[in-house]
């Protein structure tokens, strides 16, 4: 799953990679969280719209903006059947820009996290699917979700689960390709090369959002769980 996540990249590193203005506003997060408003990415009549959604998917038939539980992720396996979002992944993509994201081991307080970023990628997209909700009068309130998949590579020890994420090559495919690809094909072309980075448990309160929630640190764990 994927339930903390970073994003420190500039705004013209975005704005160039998809080919827009520069976000207004835009600062460093390093541990942005389920409820917030985050900065995501997708075509509005194939013009690139990069803007900001809350994280924790409201249906757009929801009849009170209170819907709960709302959703921070969704399974790729099954969703062109799932209700909640088997209309959004041929309509409603977008993709949610990321340098890393948390990942805990262990149980209870003794729980440790884990900064996982790509080896090759030093930016990347959470392929994400959003909603508009309305209600009456001009209320309203865009949010997403974050599609997830079976762990594969070093991440398998870790987690059962996590992001779908693409590089900036996959882009503009994700946000505008029509239907018909089976969840092997997306799957296929998933980030693979994650580095697992034990980190300062600062991150686990989210009101903490600052450089040292990444910064390394030696927790008493076998490492090589994650490199089967």
């Amino acid at each position: 799953m994927c339930g903390r996540f970073t994003f420190s990249r500039s705004s013209r590193e975005l704005a160039e990679a998809f080919r827009t203005k520069r976000p207004k506003g835009l600062r460093p997060r390093y541990n942005i969280a389920p409820g917030q408003d985050v900065l995501t990415a997708r075509y509005d009549r194939g013009e690139p719209v990069l803007e900001l959604r809350n994280w924790g998917w409201i249906p757009s038939w929801a009849k009170v903006e209170k819907f709960s539980p709302r959703p921070i992720n969704a399974r790729i396996e099954g969703i062109s059947g799932n209700r909640m979002f088997r209309k959004a992944v041929t309509e409603n993509r977008c993709l949610v820009p990321a340098d890393g994201f948390y990942e805990w081991s262990g149980r209870g307080g003794g729980r440790n996290p884990f900064h996982i970023t790509s080896k090759s990628q030093n930016w990347f997209g959470f392929a994400g699917l959003y909603s508009e909700w309305r209600g009456k009068g001009e209320e309203r309130i865009g949010s997403f979700a974050i599609l997830t998949c079976v762990s594969s590579g070093n991440l398998k020890g870790l987690h059962g689960r996590m992001p779908l994420a693409f590089n900036r090559a996959m882009f503009a495919k994700w946000l505008t390709d029509q239907p018909g690809n089976t969840i092997e094909d997306w799957t296929s072309c998933a980030i693979t090369d994650w580095s697992v980075s034990p980190v300062n448990p600062r991150v686990n309160n989210v009101r903490n959002d600052d450089p040292r929630c990444i910064l390394r640190t030696a927790h008493q764990v076998n490492l090589e769980l994650f490199a089967k």
